[in-house]
This record gives structure tokens, C-alpha cells and sequence, in this order.
């Protein structure tokens, strides 16, 4: 088994929905030549790019919303009464 059957079997093996992405040939290009850089497949960085937006998110969106009940908290005592 090659690295590219190796890491395919690692990316797909607990897939549970498939999501083709349709690249500019400008932004695939770059995603092939940093995958070829980094010894990986394009489908593994695209994976962790989603993963890594979704956790930086994710912390930006948390952080806003403890924002918001702190700075709200009286009218949300009020609204639970």
C-alpha cells in the first residue's frame, strides 16, 4: 500500500457524507502544490483547513455569546422570571 492509498483510507474511512468542492483553478492550484509540499493528498489539507475554521469559529462565535449574556445578564434574568 503507497502513502496516497494509505492516506486515503485514513481520510474516507469514517466519512459519512461526501461534499465535492468546486476550486477556481487558481485556489486548486495552490491546494495541490501545499498538499505536494506538505507529502499529503489535497483532500487531507482540505479537511484540516474545515477543520481548523470550524474550531476558530466556533471559539469566535462562544466568545461572542458569553459577550452577550454577560452584558445582557439583567434582561435575561428578567426574561426567565
Amino acid at each position: 500500500m503507497n502513502r496516497s492509498t494509505a492516506a486515503a483510507g485514513w481520510l474516507y474511512r469514517d466519512a459519512v457524507e461526501e461534499l465535492p468542492l468546486r476550486l477556481a483553478p487558481g485556489l486548486a492550484r495552490d491546494l495541490a502544490d501545499l498538499a505536494d509540499a506538505r507529502d499529503q493528498l489535497p483532500e487531507e489539507v482540505a479537511v484540516d483547513a474545515v477543520r481548523r475554521y470550524l474550531r476558530d469559529e466556533g471559539e469566535h462565535v462562544r466568545s461572542l455569546a458569553t459577550r452577550l449574556a454577560e452584558d445582557h445578564a439583567g434582561l435575561l434574568r428578567r426574561l426567565g422570571e
